[in-house]
């Protein structure tokens, strides 16, 4: 329903505490178990905005195991979305923030406010 709602309003998810609050309401059993961004990938229905609230959904890293080939093909909301997580890992790796500086690249560094 978050989704649809997200999807029918045509704004952009951006990785914001207010934009992402819906998604951490949402019934657990509902999200998908894995925290694996190919397996969300997978799961998504073909929406970017489903992708983003699952990652929104937990405070639970997401591990993100794709090539970076496919990860800077990625939508801006995605991108801003996987920004946002790996800014918040207690010890990020060293590609962790390659990932980042790539993700700011193609979203700006400034960007939307972070989850």
């Amino acid at each position: 329903m978050v989704r649809v709602s997200r999807e029918a309003a045509g704004e952009i998810l951006i990785a914001d505490s207010v934009a992402c609050r819906p998604a951490r309401l949402l019934n657990p059993a509902l999200a998908p178990q894995s925290r694996i961004l190919s397996d969300l990938v997978l799961a998504r229905d073909d929406s970017n905005v489903q992708i983003c609230l699952f990652i929104a959904s937990t405070p639970e890293a997401v591990q993100i195991a794709l090539p970076r080939e496919t990860l800077q093909d990625a939508a801006l909301q995605l991108a801003d979305f996987l920004r946002a997580e790996l800014r918040h890992r207690d010890q990020p790796s060293t590609e962790d923030a390659k990932l980042v500086a790539m993700f700011s690249d193609s979203v700006g560094n400034g960007g939307p406010p972070n989850v």
